[in-house]
């Protein structure tokens, strides 16, 4: 299923003005793949683990940044095989869709998925106990300021509290806007949703850095967290690389 069109829908109940900044964000940056290595660089300097949320088409076109992450100690949890809205499917739909993205990862990488997050955050009871059924350990796939850790079918939901599109594209705040954002969040159980491909620019790394530099509290992978509730979790969502990428995405249908 394509995306150019839902998308395109999304962009316009987002505003003009916000659908340009974002647009500009997706369009006009550093590679997506300089970015990826800053942030594994940065987080390893501060004895910090970064969770990647990977749609598997995008595993199957960067085999080579996709080991180089399992490599370096971070995780890699699902993000679809497709880049749909899961909350519109069917159970055998999301089955299979699941199914596929953690047989790729176990033939193509040895790397067994324990974590979903479901593209725009939205998700639904069938969601959630296709994810029991294929035995997913955790889930981050709603937002909620509280931060609370809740169970749904055996599969731990670990909500996001802070998401780096509301301060960065939809208030246009600066890194210092998303910095004091994630100081304000800072607690056990936390869960920042910090998209690579942006926080990674050399515009908005700064906020990484001094949040690194200041927090009390470990950042651990998502499995960690989902285990103990102790610490925070920095995670993102990769949905492509390459512009050719976005335009298959955009108008590949199936």
């Amino acid at each position: 299923m394509g995306e150019l069109i839902p998308y395109m829908k999304t962009l316009r109940e987002r505003g003009i003005v916000v659908s340009y900044r974002e647009l500009k964000s997706r369009f006009i940056r550093e590679a997506p793949k300089i970015c990826i290595r800053r942030i594994m660089d940065l987080c390893e300097e501060y004895a910090s683990v970064f969770t990647f949320c990977v749609v598997g088409v995008t595993a199957e076109d960067n085999p080579g940044v996709i080991k180089e992450m399992i490599c370096r100690g971070h995780e890699v949890a699902c993000h679809g095989y497709e880049h749909l809205r899961f909350d519109l499917l069917t159970y055998d739909e999301v089955y299979e869709n699941l199914q596929r993205a953690k047989q790729l990862f176990l033939d193509k990488f040895n790397y067994e998925l324990k974590g979903f997050r479901a593209p725009y955050l939205k998700t639904s009871k069938t969601v959630d106990r296709a994810l029991a059924d294929l035995g997913f350990m955790w889930s981050s796939s709603i937002e909620s300021k509280n931060g609370m850790l809740r169970d749904s079918n055996g599969v731990s939901e670990l909500p996001v509290v802070l998401d780096d599109w509301e301060i960065l594209v939809k208030r246009n705040e600066s890194h210092r806007g998303l910095l004091k954002s994630m100081k304000a969040n800072a607690k056990d159980g936390a869960v920042f949703l910090l998209h690579p491909w942006r926080v990674g620019q050399r515009g908005y790394i700064r906020a990484l850095r001094m949040f690194l530099g200041r927090v009390n509290y470990p950042c651990v992978s998502m499995q960690e967290l989902a285990r103990s509730q102790v610490g925070m979790a920095l995670t993102g969502d990769l949905g492509e690389m390459s512009l050719v990428e976005v335009i298959r995405r955009s108008l590949t249908w199936t």
